[in-house]
């Protein structure tokens, strides 16, 4: 697989996806405000609440909750340790492409 830093992604993280991720959660089925005295953007959904500081790191928030899919809820029910990608994720830069077969 090559990756490649000079392509433009087609969607990225900014400020201007904000009300699509809030509509996106909406129509999931989620009640979503932001909380002015914590400064938070909040959804709840059947009891499951969730919080970040942006629209768009909600909705990834409530994708994990979606793909992990708890029965109930416990402590760390959104952890997920393996693989461990978080150490293995290719590092790419505007000098280099890094190719996997």
């Amino acid at each position: 697989m090559k990756f490649k830093s000079d392509i433009q992604p087609q969607i990225s993280d900014s400020n201007r996806v904000y009300n699509t991720a809030l509509v996106t959660l909406v129509e999931k089925g989620f009640q979503v405000w932001f909380d002015q005295q914590s400064g938070l953007f909040r959804a709840e959904k059947d009891g499951w609440d969730f919080a970040a500081l942006e629209p768009t790191k909600l909705l990834g928030v409530v994708a994990i909750y979606e793909h992990v899919a708890p029965r109930e809820y416990g402590e760390y029910w959104w952890r997920l340790d393996e693989p461990r990608l978080v150490d293995s994720v290719p590092v790419v830069n505007a000098d280099t492409e890094s190719e996997d077969d």
